[in-house]
C-alpha cells in the first residue's frame, strides 16, 4: 500500500496484475515476517475463483494454509486432513501420497535439523580460518625473529635475559592479533549495517561473537 498509494488510502482504488485490473477492497494489518523468512507484508489477496480464471489459469489448488482452534489438537486435525485427501485423491492405504501435510511442529523440527547443520559448517570454517590464521601469525613471527637475530644478539650484550626477549615478541604477536581482532569486529559491524540497509532482513546485534572473536585471536597471538 505504501509503495502504490503512499499515505493515500487505497481502499476504492484500482490496481493491476499482470493485465487485470482489480478494485482494493481492504488493507491488511502490518504482520512482519513470518517464520519460513517471507514478507508478510508485501502480499497482495484475491478472490480464489479470480486467481484461477484470470490470474494463474491453474485447474488445481497448490496449498491450503488451515488455522485451527485452540480447542481442537493440531496433531489430530493433521491426521484427519490427511484421511480426508487420501479418500478425496482416491489413494489406498499402500500407495504413495500425491500430497503433503505440514505442522508448525514439523517445520520446527526441519528447522532445528538446518540449523544444526549450518552451525557445525560455520563451526568448521572456522576452525579452518583458525588454523589458517595460527599458522600466518607463527610464519610472521619465525621471519620477524630470524630476520632480527642481530638485534637480539645485542640486546642479550647489553644485559636482556632470554625472557624479556621472549616477552618482546609475545607482545609483538598479540599487538598484530589485537589490532587484527579490532578490524574484524569493525568489518563485522559493517557487514551488519549494509545488510540491514540493502538486504531488507531484520537482524539483531549479540556482543557474545563479538567478544569470542576478539578473544580467540589474542589467544592465538599469544
Amino acid at each position: 500500500a505504501k509503495e502504490l498509494f503512499g499515505k493515500e488510502d487505497p481502499i476504492g482504488k484500482m490496481i493491476r496484475i499482470g493485465r487485470v485490473n482489480l478494485l482494493v477492497k481492504g488493507l491488511m494489518k502490518k504482520r512482519g515476517t513470518c517464520a519460513m523468512g517471507s514478507d508478510m507484508d508485501n502480499r497482495v489477496f484475491v478472490p480464489l475463483t479470480t486467481a484461477r480464471k484470470r490470474l494463474s489459469r491453474a485447474q488445481h489448488i497448490n496449498m491450503i494454509r488451515v488455522v485451527v482452534d485452540k480447542r481442537h489438537s493440531m496433531k489430530k486435525t493433521a491426521h484427519k486432513i490427511r484421511l480426508l485427501m487420501k479418500k478425496r485423491h482416491r489413494i489406498k492405504s499402500q500407495d504413495i501420497d500425491d500430497f503433503g501435510v505440514v505442522t508448525p511442529s514439523h517445520l520446527m523440527k526441519v528447522s532445528k535439523k538446518v540449523s544444526s547443520v549450518l552451525a557445525k559448517l560455520l563451526l568448521a570454517v572456522a576452525v579452518i580460518a583458525l588454523l589458517g590464521g595460527g599458522l600466518v601469525v607463527m610464519m610472521i613471527m619465525l621471519t620477524s625473529v630470524s630476520s632480527r637475530r642481530s638485534e637480539v644478539g645485542l640486546r642479550r650484550a647489553v644485559g636482556a635475559s632470554k625472557k624479556d626477549i621472549f616477552w618482546q615478541f609475545v607482545y609483538e604477536s598479540s599487538l598484530a592479533t589485537f589490532f587484527g581482532g579490532v578490524g574484524g569486529i569493525i568489518l563485522g559491524l559493517i557487514g551488519v549495517f549494509l545488510l540491514k540497509q540493502f538486504g531488507h532482513a531484520t537482524l539483531a546485534l549479540s556482543w557474545l561473537p563479538f567478544a569470542l572473536g576478539f578473544g580467540i585471536s589474542m589467544i592465538l597471538g599469544i
